[in-house]
């Protein structure tokens, strides 16, 4: 199953609450916000952790497979229900509302690539571009490629504006298939002619960038996951 890299805008309400509750950090990150009901999308109602697994069918083979998804998660609906029914009911208790959560934006497979592109560097880096995709405080138990990480608000605003000053050409110039193959960065194949990797990097790039940029106006904290 590929690995996707997701984020989620929170409110500091939320935040302040998952940092004193950390088993709530991935019931939080699955919350159903405001706008996470949209009925045209056609993957709609296939749960996140699948997204990118169908997202690589070909195209004619997605809306089939995707009923497919919604089938299986009706039939066990009652089990996921159960299984995080007592974290969700938690959340709520201490007011958590659809309100507290933006819709989740997942960048799927992109995570690694942009992350090298914004620092240089495989998992490292300095500043608020080093923790915009795989910096923050870990929260919680290992989802299975780590724990959800936090960005408080004030984190999350100084990585929206080393975001909004980074230039598409700095981007563009690191760029560089080979050397990101030498170095592991996830998921390989950027040489790939049949894959036009860069721009679906610097696609990645601006959703986040507006995303973080929406958060920073929002005074908003950001959760960051890797599923």
């Amino acid at each position: 199953m590929s690995m996707n890299g997701q984020f989620r805008r929170v409110s500091t309400r939320a935040a302040t609450l998952v940092v004193e509750r950390p088993h709530l950090a991935p019931a939080l990150l699955a919350f159903a916000a405001r706008g996470d009901d949209d009925e045209s999308d056609p993957l709609h109602g296939v749960p996140l952790h699948f997204r990118g697994l169908l997202e690589e069918l070909p195209e004619e083979q997605v809306a089939a497979a995707a009923e497919q998804f919604r089938a299986i998660a009706a039939q066990l609906g009652s089990a996921m229900e159960e299984l995080y029914a007592k974290e969700m009911e938690e959340l709520r208790g201490a007011g958590i509302s659809p309100d507290d959560v933006a819709p989740v934006l997942d960048i799927r497979k992109n995570w690694h690539g942009l992350h090298y592109l914004l620092t240089g560097s495989e998992a490292g880096g300095e500043g608020p571009l080093a923790r915009a995709v795989l910096g923050g405080r870990e929260i919680g138990d290992d989802m299975g490629y780590g724990p959800v990480r936090l960005l408080d608000a004030a984190e999350a605003a100084a990585a929206a504006e080393a975001l909004d000053a980074v230039r598409v050409e700095d981007l563009t110039g690191r760029f560089d298939p080979e050397a990101m193959e030498i170095a592991g960065i996830y998921p390989s194949g950027w040489g790939d002619p049949d894959y036009d990797a860069l721009d679906d990097l610097l696609t990645a790039f601006e959703l986040v960038r507006g995303y973080y940029l929406d958060a920073q106006a929002a005074g908003q904290a950001m959760l960051l996951a890797i599923t």
